[in-house]
């Protein structure tokens, strides 16, 4: 491995499409990319790669980092909110039917419900558009499905749930757990 740290022939298997990517600008200099990709991965505190050099080819294997999941800003205030609430307006009964939900749910899906208006039918790209992420299916996976799991929003059609025309709108259940948010956040 170490020979590929320093100074190396780099001799490409296709010369055309390095010389094509070359000239794109997506390859800086020929035999840079693998001290590139450890520079990186310590520079963002990320697990370094193994490379595996075999059959005449290398492969890269990038390991992802675990997520940590700590309290967040929002969920501390939650929990703090949840345990004093039960003295305001919002019933007990609430309480004990959304808390559970809300420890459950990472702060952009908790967002999500908070930016939905009643009466919303959104695609599923104005969804994560709410949100500032893109419509990549992790993103939809981590933030929405688990909004459509636990009913606080619904799918428009529900014959066809990957319809081009697919919408999503909030349920009851969604619109009473916006109001205990929302009277949470702006206690």
């Amino acid at each position: 491995m170490e020979q590929f740290l320093g100074n190396h022939p780099s001799i490409p298997p296709n010369p055309t499409i390095a010389q094509t990517l070359y000239r794109a600008g997506y390859i800086e200099a020929w035999g840079t990319g693998i001290s590139t990709i450890l520079k990186e991965c310590n520079n963002n505190n990320l697990p370094l790669p193994s490379f595996d050099i075999s059959f005449g080819g290398l492969t890269v294997i990038l390991k992802q980092q675990p997520i940590k999941e700590k309290p967040s800003s929002l969920h501390i205030l939650l929990s703090h909110y949840f345990d004093r609430l039960k003295d305001n307006t919002i019933s007990e009964k609430n309480i004990e039917d959304f808390a559970p939900l809300a420890k459950k749910l990472e702060d952009k899906s908790l967002s999500l419900i908070l930016a939905l208006e009643d009466g919303d039918l959104l695609k599923r790209k104005e969804m994560m558009n709410l949100i500032e992420l893109t419509n990549q299916t992790y993103n939809v996976d981590r933030y929405l499905t688990p909004l459509l799991e636990l009913g606080l929003i619904a799918q428009v059609i529900k014959s066809r749930p990957n319809s081009p025309n697919q919408r999503y709108r909030l349920t009851e259940k969604g619109l009473k757990f916006k109001y205990l948010l929302t009277q949470i956040t702006t206690n």
